[in-house]
């Protein structure tokens, strides 16, 4: 499990899937709740990368959440 947490691509293909089981949803709000499901995943996956980046630019904890909302990123 903690290779899923550190690998974008992984949660990057879950949002692929989720999209792909709402797409055949025709319930309005089951398909709703599978796309935000989705976006989440997006998220997990951009937050993913973020802690590669600040590994790979030795940033610290407290740096990290400062990069992760500006537009540096």
């Amino acid at each position: 499990m903690s290779d899923l947490l550190h690998n974008p691509e992984s949660w990057r293909k879950r949002a692929t899937e989720a999209r792909a089981i709402a797409s055949g949803m025709t319930d309005p709000d089951a398909k709703r709740t599978m796309l935000g499901v989705a976006q989440l995943y997006e998220r997990l996956a951009e937050r993913a990368e973020l802690r590669a980046m600040s590994r790979d630019k030795g940033l610290g904890p407290a740096n990290i959440e400062r990069f992760w909302r500006s537009d540096a990123h």
